[in-house]
């Protein structure tokens, strides 16, 4: 277990808990960026198995071995699981009645497993970008690389969302916005990369989706948007399951 933290301060708490359960405690003397603390740890991780970990996600009994499990049957070089609350609204669990493996067309960077394999040839998060478009980044190098990123049930595992945000934060979703255009000139910019990434999707069929959806948008009717909205989160596991 490696805590990073980068809030430019030590705490002499945190220290003596690692301590007493042999942790590593990584702190920082200036405040870091999102990417720069995850990275920091990433760097002194070992082992063919490697976890992100941020600190408003309680896990259940298992949830490692279950990320694994399906990492070992479909080959992703990473694995996220649903959450009670996500960005993402596919990821969300129990959206729908049943939370098959999928190959997603976004995620989110709240508890993410990645290979070995996909360290030494993705490596670490770019740290150019505050806090936003670190996991669509990621995401579209992991795919670069030849590798998938996957989204499984690895049970109840509670995410507190935007809980770091309300707190204390650097993050700067402009400067993010324009850094991620200037990377990626090729890619359209997404009016909202959470409800559906047509660039991402797999399936030309939610590909079609995702454009009737800003189709609606465009003609300012709110209602039937909300509704297709949902209906994407809830039919997107089962058109891009694995």
């Amino acid at each position: 277990m490696i805590v990073a933290d980068g809030s430019g301060k030590v705490s002499e708490v945190m220290a003596a808990k690692c301590r007493e359960n042999q942790w590593i405690y990584l702190p920082s003397d200036v405040q870091e960026s999102f990417a720069q603390t995850y990275n920091k740890g990433m760097v002194v991780a070992t082992g063919d198995y490697r976890v992100w970990l941020a600190n408003d996600i309680f896990v259940t009994r298992g949830w490692d071995t279950a990320l694994i499990k399906e990492i070992q049957r479909t080959g992703a070089w990473m694995a996220a699981p649903y959450l009670t609350f996500s960005d993402y609204s596919p990821q969300t669990r129990n959206i729908t009645l049943k939370m098959p493996t999928f190959s997603p067309s976004a995620i989110t960077l709240n508890l993410n497993m990645i290979t070995r394999e996909c360290y030494e040839k993705v490596g670490l998060l770019d740290d150019q970008f505050s806090g936003c478009f670190n996991d669509i980044d990621y995401m579209i190098r992991i795919r670069k690389a030849g590798g998938e990123v996957i989204i499984t049930d690895a049970g109840q595992i509670l995410h507190f969302g935007q809980a770091t945000l309300h707190i204390s934060t650097s993050v700067n979703y402009a400067q993010d916005a324009s850094r991620f255009d200037a990377k990626y000139p090729f890619i359209p910019r997404q009016r909202d990369w959470y409800n559906g990434c047509e660039y991402l999707a797999t399936s030309w069929l939610y590909k079609k989706l995702i454009k009737l959806r800003f189709f609606i948008l465009d003609r300012n009717n709110a209602n039937h948007v909300v509704h297709l909205s949902r209906l994407l989160a809830k039919i997107e596991p089962f058109i891009h399951k694995v």
